[in-house]
C-alpha cells in the first residue's frame, strides 16, 4: 500500500510538473491562440505577420529566450523582419532566437508575445514550422525553447512547443494547422494553467 501511494505521488507530482512547463507556439493572430490560428493561406508574395509566444508560464515576467524556428520551404519563405517588444535584443539571426529583453517582459495570465516575425512565402506550397533548440544552446543536453525567468535570469527553464513535443511543428502555411496540446487566448490562460 505505501509503494502505491508513493507511485501516485511521484505521479502526481511528475504530472503537475508537466503542466507547468512553458510551451513556444506561432500564430497568425496577435491574441487568439488557438488551433485556427496555427494555419495561414496568404497569397503569393504577399507580407503576413506571424507572432512568436509564450504559454503555460508560471512566473511573472521574462528575461529572455532560446529558441530556432525551422521551416521546410526550401527558400520560398523570406523572413523581411524581426520585431521584439521591450527593447528586445537577438543575438542570433531571424530564425535563431537567442533573445534578451532590456526590460523584462511582463507575462500575463501565463502567456507572452515574445516577437513578431514578418514573411513572405513566394509560392503556394505547404510549409510546416517546427522548434527546437538555439545554435548556441544554453542548455546543451536540452532540444527545445528555452525561456529565462526574470525574477532570476540565471534560471533557466526548459520549454515545449504547443505542438506537444520540444520539436514539433507548431504553425503551418498552406496546410492543416496544428491541433495544439493546450489552446489559449490571453483570456483563457489563466484557467487552462491553474
Amino acid at each position: 500500500m505505501k509503494k502505491l501511494l508513493a507511485l501516485s505521488l511521484v505521479a502526481l507530482m511528475a504530472g503537475t510538473a508537466f503542466a507547468q512547463q512553458p510551451a513556444l507556439g506561432m500564430f497568425f493572430s496577435s491574441t487568439d491562440f488557438t488551433d485556427e490560428n496555427t494555419n495561414l493561406n496568404p497569397g503569393v508574395a504577399t507580407s503576413f505577420d506571424v507572432y512568436v509566444v509564450m504559454l503555460g508560464a508560471n512566473f511573472v515576467s521574462l528575461g529572455g529566450y532560446e529558441v530556432g524556428i525551422t521551416e521546410n520551404s526550401g527558400g520560398t519563405v523570406i523572413v523581411t523582419g524581426v520585431a521584439f517588444p521591450n527593447n528586445g535584443l537577438n543575438f542570433g539571426n531571424n530564425l535563431n532566437h537567442l533573445v534578451g529583453y532590456g526590460t523584462p517582459l511582463p507575462v500575463t495570465d501565463g502567456a507572452a508575445v515574445l516577437c513578431t516575425l514578418t514573411m513572405i512565402h513566394t509560392a503556394t506550397t505547404t510549409v510546416e514550422f517546427s522548434t527546437g533548440p538555439a545554435t548556441p544552446p544554453s542548455i546543451p543536453s536540452w532540444n527545445g525553447p528555452v525561456f529565462a525567468d526574470n525574477a532570476n535570469p540565471d534560471d533557466l527553464i526548459e520549454g515545449t512547443s504547443t505542438g506537444g513535443s520540444p520539436t514539433a511543428v507548431v504553425a503551418t502555411l498552406n496546410g492543416d494547422g496544428i491541433v495544439a496540446v493546450e489552446q489559449s487566448s490571453l483570456s483563457q490562460v489563466k484557467s487552462l494553467f491553474q
